[in-house]
């Protein structure tokens, strides 16, 4: 996704059987994303699992988040929980729910230690979970298309989960699957920009037309 020259050698050396898409430009975390979404789906995948690259998995993840999706067919998004790369034992995100009168998303679990957690069902309904450890059915995406590039970064995976819920599917987080995130990887002035910009663009498409003139009010 616009990746320097330097770092692509070693990343070609130690592919093995996987495959390199290179993008040539950063196309952002929507539009990089969909062009291996799409790759992926053209191969017939189950399943797709979006995973950012400051992440450290746990050796049982993948099984965990396959597990949730294949005991109840109604789920269409899994995500981990991330813990902070730097703090192993706190909680970052592990799936929130979308407030409509202001457009944050709130997640009980954030901050919360690992011992913490124990009050908190191992699986858990939520609005949306975070794009770092996403795992998707391929037939959602098929019925509710690609994330929209729209957002660049910040508020496309929650877009896509709250799309996928409108169609029915149950979008759930997982205890027993645990990434660790390095997290804000992108941080800066440039990427507040878009957090604003983008939570305005997520709630003038979704928001409950009730509360949209509260909202406006306030983001504004």
């Amino acid at each position: 996704n616009g990746s320097s020259p330097e770092t692509l050698v070693p990343l070609r050396a130690g592919l093995g059987s996987a495959t390199l898409l290179e993008n040539g430009s950063n196309l952002g975390f929507a539009s990089g994303n969909n062009r291996g979404i799409q790759w992926a789906l053209d191969r017939e995948a189950a399943y797709v699992l979006l995973l950012n690259n400051d992440t450290v998995v746990d050796a049982g993840c993948v099984a965990a988040l396959v597990d949730v999706a294949e005991r109840d067919p109604s789920v269409g998004i899994v995500g981990a929980v991330n813990f902070y790369l730097a703090r192993p034992e706190v909680v970052w995100y592990s799936g929130g729910m979308v407030d409509w009168r202001t457009g944050h998303v709130w997640d009980p679990t954030c901050e919360m230690t690992l011992n913490q957690l124990d009050g908190i069902p191992v699986l858990r309904e939520v609005d949306d979970v975070a794009g770092s450890s996403l795992l998707i059915r391929a037939s959602v995406i098929r019925d509710i298309g690609l994330m929209d590039p729209r957002y660049f970064m910040y508020y496309e995976e929650t877009e896509w989960c709250v799309r996928a819920k409108r169609r029915g599917y149950r979008v759930m987080s997982s205890r027993d699957a645990r990434v660790w995130h390095k997290v804000s990887g992108s941080a800066g002035p440039v990427a507040h920009c878009f957090m604003l910009r983008n939570r305005g663009l997520f709630m003038m498409k979704n928001c409950p037309r009730r509360r949209l003139p509260g909202f406006l009010l306030r983001h504004f």
